[in-house]
């Protein structure tokens, strides 16, 4: 497993973008990894939007690439398969907003988005509403409204 001075030697490739390391927290089992994204929505805009975008996973989780700068993601320690390693795209080729559920390097994730500008991607298993709760509350970031709750 990574220690937290390794992994602030470099960066996640998650959905195209590259996502610093933040800190560790305790998890439900095992100690889970924080990463972030600072995002300029709409740049041609006269008051652009400022997207935070937080990344929750089990440390255990994350491998270093191939390169050694760059982080993967491996459920089970297990390297993804070639097709599955990610890419960094172009702002241009970034989607903006991107679906609620999707795949990365072969595993689910979910979005959520939150007040003040935020999103937060969880992995499948801490979808539930207890672990989601958990960890809003570990980052120090508000409680879910009741409409996002019943998703």
């Amino acid at each position: 497993m990574l220690t937290e001075e390794e992994l602030l030697e470099g960066v996640l490739v998650f959905r195209g973008a590259s996502f610093a390391f933040v800190r560790t927290l305790p998890g439900p089992g095992e100690p889970l990894a924080v990463f972030d994204r600072r995002e300029t929505e709409g740049k041609a805009k006269l008051r652009p939007k400022v997207i935070h975008r937080w990344l929750v996973v089990p440390l255990s989780w994350v491998l270093r690439g191939r390169g050694g700068e760059e982080f993967l993601l491996a459920r089970g320690g297990r390297r993804p398969a070639p097709g599955l390693l990610p890419v960094i795209a172009s702002p241009e080729e970034t989607p903006a907003l991107p679906p609620e559920e999707f795949e990365e390097q072969g595993l689910p994730f979910h979005t959520l988005h939150l007040p003040s500008e935020q999103e937060l991607y969880l992995p499948e298993p801490f979808h539930t509403a207890g672990k989601v709760e958990e960890v809003l509350r570990a980052l120090g970031l508000p409680a879910l409204p009741p409409e996002v709750k019943g998703r």
